[in-house]
């Protein structure tokens, strides 16, 4: 209806530069359920430590953004926890040889 949904994370620039990330790189965002590939967009738009990416978005290598959250119901609402999920995020760059740091 509105178009494609951007295949992007934001990350703050702080993060990003301790990181090696710059913009437009492709990162990996990931935690013990999943990994999804997207584009950085380095921008202060988001505050240090957290990142914001379209929630409906399938990232670069087919796994949609969803997959990172677990499957359990927040305490308030009883709704998903979108919006508390902890993840890592690194260059997609060689990131199969050092997945664990």
């Amino acid at each position: 209806m509105f178009g494609p949904i951007p295949q992007v994370v934001w990350v703050h620039p702080d993060d990003a530069a301790g990181r090696s990330i710059e913009d437009k790189d492709v990162v990996a965002v990931f935690n013990e359920l999943a990994l999804v590939t997207v584009h950085a967009k380095v921008t202060d738009r988001v505050l240090p430590g957290s990142l914001w990416a379209p929630r409906p978005l399938t990232g670069l290598n087919g796994i949609p953004l969803n997959a990172l959250v677990p499957g359990v119901s927040q305490d308030i609402g009883g709704g998903p926890i979108f919006n508390s999920v902890k993840v890592k995020i690194k260059p997609a760059a060689g990131f199969a040889a050092n997945r664990e740091s």
